[in-house]
């Protein structure tokens, strides 16, 4: 598969979890991207090695993870097939036989794109993601067709579409709900997840931090996209699928 993995990187010079995840599957040097969006990153990620060991590492001014994962889009060519993922991802798991069993082998993460982008293809959309949490109790075999993504694993055909640099924090949601209006599906297959270190010094962690800003994102989505996502009650300032699509249909809220 002619794929490209890349991450959108931010104050993790010296802890690229995601890069050694890759080396360790044997993927090829080559098709590994790595941005940053400011100079001091660039000095850092050189003075660590990074260059050395990524296709690119490449340096474009951004104000946050928008901006940063834009810039990964942007050097991939339109109709280019590419999986951003967050840098913090020490491993991508299956769900077999109700547990959770590491992909550690190139044979089956090739497996694992081949199914996520042919499902996308099929269904007339633009990306795939994995179930939100790593833990095979709430996971199940399968996918849904039609279902927001979080930007741990984001994995996406390359069209004009681009996230939103309003969005310092849920970009990722913004995104998929522009997809889903746009092309009716969005594809997140639930018996795949990541294991990754949310929440961790440096990534989005200071934008996190001010959690005034970040929870105003979940209201402004639930307005802009009522047919789609709506205000989570349990989880103050998140948000979950709506449970009445603007078919009418009721949807699984699951999130």
């Amino acid at each position: 598969m002619d794929c490209y993995f890349a991450t959108a990187s931010y104050k993790r010079a010296n802890n690229q979890r995601t890069v050694s995840y890759l080396e360790s599957l044997g993927v090829e040097k080559e098709k590994i991207i790595v941005t940053v969006q400011t100079e001091e990153d660039l000095k850092a990620y050189v003075a660590q090695g990074i260059d050395k060991r990524v296709g690119k590492l490449i340096y474009r001014a951004g104000k946050n993870v928008s901006d940063n994962r834009n810039t990964i889009l942007d050097n991939i060519p339109i109709g280019g097939k590419v999986v951003i993922f967050d840098d913090d991802i020490s491993s991508l798991y299956k769900l077999e036989d109700g547990k959770l069993k590491e992909i550690n082998t190139k044979e089956e993460f090739y497996q694992f794109l081949e199914y996520g982008f042919g499902l996308a293809e099929a269904n007339s959309t633009v990306a795939f993601g994995v179930y939100p949490v790593c833990n095979a109790f709430f996971m199940k075999d399968g996918y849904k067709e039609r279902n927001i993504i979080e930007g741990t694993l984001f994995a996406i055909i390359n069209t004009e579409m681009r996230f939103n640099p309003e969005f310092a924090t849920k970009e990722d949601y913004e995104f998929s709900c522009r997809a889903i209006r746009k092309y009716g599906k969005l594809i997140r297959l639930d018996g795949y997840t990541c294991k990754a270190q949310h929440y961790s010094k440096g990534g989005c962690d200071e934008f996190w931090k001010d959690k005034e800003v970040a929870d105003s994102r979940g209201a402004i989505l639930a307005k802009t996209y009522p047919d789609i996502v709506e205000l989570n009650p349990s989880r103050p300032g998140e948000i979950k699928m709506a449970k009445k699509r603007n078919d009418g249909m009721i949807q699984d809220t699951l999130f």
